[in-house]
């Protein structure tokens, strides 16, 4: 089906196909099949009678009756008229745009010279009506019909009918508010602004822009991170609950902890004056892998609570000058001793308890001790 267009034999668009005189079958025929592609009377564009620079634009309302023409919740109001006059390309073909905007004043948008030329649809405004596309020739000096485009291979003509069909949005949505209007959010204020704003009760509670999202008090936010290692160690981004799980998570499996005991008695206790290691050989726990050879080695430096319990059976020698029962590690040494010749005789059970708080470097190593003189 090629492009069907109305008949002018009367030059009133509203009134095609004629409301009197003889019916024309062929006339009725393109006049239904006009109807049928989309091609109605608002907003609808021809060349002028006598091809100029301009184009005539017919009013957005028909007979006072027929207003299908609408930008966002109104009708729009255009009466018609003519198009501001069209450049001339200067070394390639051009397709213009026309279009209404929101003043009701027709403007043109030029497009970019190319051997293969496309319109500027990006430039059109988003409340802004579409009407028809020009090609526009080297060295033309008139705008025509576009089914009189081949006989004039030198003008310009008009391209493309892009009118909304009967209704117009008005673009995209640039605002969402309540029936009140003091809670919304509001796409851009002023032109071009790239901002959104966030508003409730009347108070703007958060602004989007290039730097992120800023709430009413406080810094921009920029990202909802989902680093679990909190790397980053940003203030303007906000981890996800993942992100967080995986943070606790791997602080409490990266706690060092151990809990060993000995297996039977050690009898090496000799009152010579040398430190005697207490050897422990049953690992109950040692998370980490930090324990070995009866010593806790460091992993990284910090302060470490370290606690020992010992006990001595088959006599305490009333006898000794001196006991100790000690933890040692890399930088100090701590303990406790008593004097058993205070005592009226030999102890046949004692006990000894030691809870410290170390200060430790990576490597350091610490283990537990008992020395008698």
């Amino acid at each position: 089906m090629s492009k069907a267009t109305f008949p002018e034999t009367t030059g009133n668009e509203s009134q095609k196909p004629l409301m009197d005189g003889a019916v024309v079958s062929s006339d009725m025929r393109n006049a239904l099949s006009s109807l049928f592609q989309g091609d109605i009377a608002p907003l609808r564009t021809r060349a002028q009678s006598t091809p100029n620079m301009t184009v005539a634009v017919n009013a957005a309302v028909v007979q006072n009756f027929f207003k299908q023409v609408n930008r966002g919740k109104q009708p729009v109001s255009f009466t018609g008229g003519n198009s501001p006059s069209i450049t001339t390309p200067t070394s390639n073909p051009r397709i213009d745009i026309l279009y209404l905007n929101n003043s009701g004043t027709l403007v043109w948008i030029a497009g970019s010279e190319a051997a293969s030329p496309s319109a500027n649809w990006t430039s059109l405004p988003d409340d802004g009506i579409p009407i028809c596309t020009v090609y526009c020739r080297v060295g033309m000096t008139g705008i025509v019909n576009f089914e009189d485009s081949s006989a004039n291979p030198t003008q310009g003509y008009i391209y493309e009918d892009v009118r909304p069909l009967i209704t117009m949005g008005g673009g995209s949505v640039k605002e969402i508010k309540d029936n009140d209007s003091d809670t919304k959010i509001e796409v851009e204020q002023s032109a071009d602004e790239d901002k959104v704003r966030i508003t409730t009760a009347g108070t703007q509670r958060a602004l989007i822009d290039s730097n992120g999202m800023a709430l009413q008090s406080g810094i921009d936010v920029n990202e909802f991170s989902t680093d679990g290692t909190l790397g980053g160690n940003s203030d303007d981004a906000v981890p996800t609950e993942k992100a967080v799980k995986t943070y606790i998570d791997g602080l409490i499996t990266s706690k060092h902890a151990f809990l060993v005991t000995k297996s039977g008695l050690q009898t090496n206790i000799t009152a010579d004056g040398y430190n005697k290691l207490i050897t422990l050989d049953t690992e109950i726990l040692d998370q980490g892998n930090n324990f070995a050879s009866s010593q806790f080695t460091a992993p990284v430096s910090g302060f470490y609570q370290l606690s020992m319990n010992m006990g001595i059976i088959r006599y305490l020698d009333s006898a000794a000058a001196e006991i100790r029962v000690q933890i040692i590690t890399s930088n100090r040494i701590f303990g406790c001793r008593i004097d058993p010749s205070k005592f009226s005789g030999d102890l046949n059970t004692s006990s000894f308890n030691i809870s410290i708080l170390a200060d430790m470097d990576a490597g350091d190593t610490a283990a537990c001790y008992y020395y008698t003189v």
